[in-house]
């Protein structure tokens, strides 16, 4: 039996947000690219997410290990890219 999470993204620049229910078992690196589905963002872009320090979630890591089981995860979906 899968658990849920409550997940809470943003975009990088706030203009949009959702909460969605998805299994802890889930690779972070598949919930972001659901949350650019969702908000019709760039298919072609690398998508991540940071935490509320700033922070790159581990895209490798299941969506589950980033908080305490019964706690929603704060991120905000944010394009992998850097400048140079």
């Amino acid at each position: 039996m899968q658990t849920l999470m409550r997940v809470h993204a943003t975009t990088v620049l706030g203009d949009a947000a959702r909460t969605v229910a998805v299994a802890r078992q889930t690779p972070t690196g598949e919930v972001a690219l659901g949350f650019a589905s969702a908000f019709q963002l760039p298919a072609n872009v690398p998508w991540g997410m940071r935490d509320n320090n700033g922070s790159f979630l581990d895209e490798t890591a299941t969506i589950g290990s980033h908080v305490a089981e019964g706690e929603e995860l704060q991120a905000t979906l944010t394009p992998k890219a850097h400048l140079g």
